[in-house]
């Protein structure tokens, strides 16, 4: 079969660089087989051609597309629906949109309520149940989104394939699915289980038991199904340069906003005003130092020392601090468990190049207590850099 394709102008199509026919059309797609026709378009109507340019079937519409299982998808004034290979329609009814089919079923928009539902091959709805929104079937599986914004997996009777609901979700290949919940994207298997705890900023789909996946200091590699790194695709020296990046990112971006959250907390205890002359003390934070003051914040500071060290920092702040004295202290929380690798990747590269170390909660009220302090909350506990509010014990 010769090889088919758009010309760059998209006027017509191309067999071994030439024009496969003399007509030109307003814009074309590509051509299908079976049956060997093209969807083009010519003064907003819209119709099929064959390898020689002709028109076919003696119809026009307002939108066609390619054929899928032998059906395409149309349109007229009052709606969406199918046509078989010699240009019949297939049922009476009209969608407000209609996808292609696939697994002889096809994803519809319904005209009134304005939600989505599948349909056979005969235009019957494949179950009674709409969703928010419905996509294509593979291997008898879609994904469909409910009213909350959720995705999960159906099967063709519109019953749930596992019953858990994800952020974000893709058809299934190769037995996996990509999905992605409030910590990033990973892949499940038929029962809805993730396979392996980490999180990627982007993943793809496993091919021959590889997948390729960035991680949160943007790194790309290429994972097992266990989640075992394989392969690291960037070179050691680009790794290095985007870990270095990424801790200096998450050190100085969030620095105003969580400082601004800090102010907001206080409430009227504290009130800025820019055109105060605001002074700068140059200190060395292991020597002793005296500033009074109301409050006290340590940005990504502790993170960069060993406990011993971080231990002397917080002693001679705290000499500086009363009862009423409150300490915040910015820095990212290890996940007790270390399930979510939101500090793991980058405590190991800070213990590497600086000494230092991130932590779990519990060990920062451990380094809190050895120097009379204790926490009172935590905020922005989930995110990469949270803020913890810090007392003297009474």
């Amino acid at each position: 079969m010769k090889k088919i394709t758009i010309s760059l102008c998209e006027t017509h199509h191309n067999a071994s660089g030439k024009p496969l026919y003399s007509k030109r059309f307003d814009k074309v797609q590509s051509f299908h087989f079976p049956p060997g026709y093209a969807p083009v378009e010519v003064n907003q109507t819209s119709f099929f051609i064959n390898e020689q340019g002709k028109k076919m079937f003696d119809r026009v519409f307002k939108n066609t597309f390619g054929f899928y299982e032998g059906i395409a998808t149309v349109s007229d004034e009052f709606g969406f629906f199918h046509i078989n290979e010699q240009g019949q329609d297939i049922h009476s009814f009209r969608f407000e949109w209609s996808g292609n089919f696939q697994d002889n079923y096809c994803a519809v928009k319904d005209i009134k309520s304005k939600l989505y539902f599948h349909i056979d091959r005969n235009g019957n709805r494949a179950y009674q149940k709409q969703y928010t929104y419905a996509g294509d079937y593979k291997y008898g599986i879609a994904v469909v989104i409910n009213e909350n914004g959720l995705s999960t997996h159906i099967d063709t009777k519109g019953e749930p394939i596992h019953g858990k609901y994800f952020l974000e979700l893709d058809v299934y290949h190769k037995g996996y699915a990509i999905a992605k919940d409030e910590h990033g994207y990973f892949h499940i298997n038929k029962q809805g289980k993730e396979i392996y705890s980490n999180r990627y900023v982007k993943i793809e789909p496993y091919y021959n038991n590889r997948a390729v996946a960035i991680d949160y200091h943007n790194v790309k590699m290429i994972i097992s199904p266990k989640g075992h790194i394989l392969q690291t695709i960037d070179r050691l020296t680009v790794q290095e340069k985007k870990i270095k990046d990424y801790v200096s990112k998450k050190a100085f971006d969030y620095w105003h906003s969580r400082i601004l959250a800090a102010i907001l907390e206080l409430d009227d205890k504290f009130h800025y005003n820019q055109n105060n002359n605001i002074p700068f003390i140059q200190a060395d934070f292991f020597q002793e130092w005296n500033v009074e003051a109301n409050i006290y914040i340590l940005s990504r500071i502790l993170h960069d020392w060993n406990d011993e060290q971080a231990i002397q920092i917080l002693s001679n702040l705290t000499k500086n601090m009363d009862k009423s004295s409150i300490l915040y202290v910015f820095e990212t929380i290890i996940d007790e468990k270390q399930t979510i690798d939101k500090g793991v990747s980058i405590s190991f590269h800070l213990l590497n190049l600086l000494g230092g170390r991130e932590r779990t909660l519990s060990e920062f009220q451990s380094i809190f207590s050895m120097v009379g302090l204790k926490i009172q909350k935590c905020y922005l506990k989930n995110e990469i850099i949270s803020l913890i509010k810090v007392m003297k014990e009474t």
